[in-house]
């Protein structure tokens, strides 16, 4: 089980040790080594320096927090009318909502990516 859990956090931890060095330690081909220097606070400084790496990161900020705040409110709504009212149909609602959790989201990614092409919302806030 270890194992697996090593295997697993294999790439994540080779994201978070490319991070921390200089260029001239990537450049020399010591990726697994101990770094020569630390040199995460000059990376990302460089990074957002010399990249529009903000831009990138407002609109991620922009578009989560505009999509938590509407889920949020939806999900409200959708959860006092289906515990107040008796609406015929109001339990099939319901477990439609919960069996909607079970869907792995790997298989919305290309529906929902052709759908954005399609309304033309690619590369747009």
């Amino acid at each position: 089980m270890r194992r697996l859990l090593w295997v697993w956090m294999l790439p994540l931890i080779a994201i978070m040790m490319t991070a921390i060095r200089s260029q001239s330690d990537l450049l020399a081909g010591n990726y697994w080594g101990a770094p020569s220097h630390f040199s995460l606070f000059d990376n990302y400084r460089e990074v957002f320096a010399t990249s529009p790496m903000w831009g990138f990161f407002l609109n991620s900020v922009t578009v989560t927090g505009t999509t938590v705040i509407l889920v949020l409110i939806l999900a409200t709504m959708a959860a006092v009318a289906l515990a107040k009212y008796n609406v015929p149909g109001s339990t099939l609602l319901f477990a439609m909502f919960i069996g909607g959790n079970f869907i792995p989201y790997q298989i919305l990614m290309i529906p929902v990516r052709n759908m954005v092409l399609d309304v033309g919302l690619y590369d747009t806030v």
